[in-house]
C-alpha cells in the first residue's frame, strides 16, 4: 500500500473486512495484520493509549492524520514520473495510479495526456490521439508496441590476444601493441639502419658513513635516492622519517622515508639527506641527483667523465685594491681632453638615446621606456 493514498487504502481495507464478515469492533485488531515498518510502529504507539475493541473511529482518524498527504512532494512525483525503461504497460498503470492518488477527480482525457507526454518521442509518434478514446485503448496499444523498447542483447566480445609489434621490438621500443601492417617502422632497411642510442651508465665509488658503496650519477634526477636493500643490509642506525610519492619514468613510487647520512665523494664529506626506495630495478647502492651533484661540486665533461671542482683558497688570491680615480685635472690635462673631444665629436653621443656616429652613418637605439 505504499503507492496508495491513506484514505484510499483504508477504504479498501473496510470493504475487504465487510466481504469476509469482520465486524467493526474487530477492525482495529485486524488492521494490525496488514501493517509493516513505520505503519506498524504507529499502531503500537496508538494501542498503548487506546484499547482495540470499540475504538475504530479513533484508529481511523489517527491513521488518516498520520499518513495522509501533507506536502506537494507526492503530487510533484506523480506529475513528473516518466518512462525510462522496462515495460510500457507497467509504466502506464503506475503513472495512472499516481495521478489518481494525487487527484481522484482527474478527467479521463487528462490522464491519457499525462501518461503519453511522459513517454519518449519515438513512442509518442506511434500513438494516434484520435484513436485513444479511453484508457483501455491506450493500455492495449502500449502492450502491442512494448517489444520495441526491449533492450538489445549485446553480443559477447571476442577476446583479442595482443602481441607486441616485432618491428618496434627490433628497434628497442617494447610494449607497442598495434597491427604490423600499420607500423611505421616495418621497413626492413630502416630497421637495420636505425640504431637506438643508449647513454652508458656512469657509476662512482663513494663512502656512506665510511662504508664503500656504488653510486649512479644521474643528472636527470632532481633528488638523490638510497637503495632500501643497502640501508637494511648495513644496519644503518639513523632514523628514517616521512614517506613521500616520487614521480619517475616508470610512474609514481612511494618512498620508505628519508635519512641523513655522512657521505664522502672525492675530497668532500657532507651530511646529506636521501630518499629510501625499495625497487627491483634499483641495482646500485644510491643514486646521485642534481641536489647531491651540486652539493659535492661534481662536473661532467663532453666525454662523460666526472670530476670535482676544487675549492679556491681565498687567502692565496687576496682582493685587489682599486685605484682611486683622480678627479683633479691639471690645466694641461683639461686642454688635451677638450682637444680630443673636438676632433672626435661625432663619435660621442649627444643624448642618452644615442650611441654616436661612426663612419658618417648615424645609429640610434629607440627605447620604449625613457627611464634608461
Amino acid at each position: 500500500g505504499e503507492n496508495l493514498k491513506a484514505d484510499t487504502w483504508l477504504q479498501l481495507f473496510k470493504q475487504e473486512c465487510e466481504r469476509v464478515g469482520i465486524t467493526p469492533d474487530k477492525y482495529a485488531e485486524t488492521l494490525r495484520l496488514f501493517l509493516e515498518k513505520s505503519a506498524l510502529d504507529w499502531f503500537h504507539s496508538c494501542m498503548k493509549n487506546n484499547p482495540l475493541e470499540n475504538n475504530w473511529e479513533i484508529y481511523n482518524n489517527s491513521f488518516l492524520e498520520t499518513f495522509s498527504v501533507q506536502s506537494w512532494a507526492e503530487i510533484t512525483y506523480a506529475y513528473d514520473f516518466k518512462f525510462l525503461n522496462g515495460s510500457l504497460l507497467e509504466y502506464a498503470l503506475k503513472k495512472r495510479n499516481l495521478l489518481l492518488e494525487a487527484d481522484e477527480d482527474m478527467a479521463l482525457n487528462t490522464q491519457i495526456n499525462m501518461i503519453v507526454i511522459s513517454l519518449p518521442k519515438s513512442i509518442q509518434n506511434k500513438l494516434e490521439k484520435k484513436r485513444l478514446t479511453n484508457i483501455e485503448d491506450l493500455m492495449s496499444k502500449l502492450k502491442q508496441i512494448g517489444h520495441f523498447n526491449e533492450p538489445k542483447k549485446e553480443k559477447p566480445k571476442s577476446q583479442i590476444n595482443k602481441t607486441p609489434c616485432p618491428f618496434c621490438e627490433k628497434l628497442g621500443y617494447t610494449n607497442r601493441f598495434h597491427p604490423e601492417n600499420v607500423c611505421r617502422l616495418k621497413n626492413q632497411k630502416f630497421c637495420r639502419s636505425k640504431k637506438r642510442i643508449v647513454t652508458p651508465l656512469i657509476k662512482l665509488k663513494v663512502l656512506i658513513d665510511k662504508n664503500p658503496a656504488v653510486a649512479l650519477y644521474d643528472s636527470g634526477s632532481n633528488i638523490s635516492l638510497l637503495n632500501y636493500e643497502y640501508w637494511e643490509k648495513n644496519n644503518v642506525k639513523q632514523i628514517i622519517s616521512g614517506g613521500e610519492n616520487i614521480k619517475g619514468v616508470a610512474g609514481v613510487t612511494k618512498s620508505e622515508g628519508t635519512v641523513t647520512l655522512p657521505i664522502t665523494i672525492g675530497n668532500i664529506t657532507e651530511n646529506f639527506s636521501f630518499y629510501i626506495i625499495k625497487s627491483n630495478h634499483f641495482e646500485e647502492d644510491l643514486l646521485l641527483g642534481l641536489d647531491s651533484i651540486k652539493k659535492f661540486k661534481l662536473c661532467q665533461n663532453e666525454n662523460l667523465k666526472i670530476s670535482q671542482k676544487n675549492e679556491i683558497n681565498k687567502n692565496i688570491y687576496p682582493k685587489s685594491t682599486k685605484e682611486k680615480i683622480n678627479n683633479n685635472f691639471s690645466t694641461g690635462n683639461q686642454l688635451t681632453l677638450e682637444d680630443i673631444l673636438k676632433k672626435n665629436g661625432n663619435v660621442f653621443a649627444d643624448s642618452k638615446f644615442d650611441i654616436g656616429i661612426t663612419k658618417d652613418y648615424e645609429a640610434s637605439i629607440k627605447l620604449i621606456q625613457k627611464k634608461y
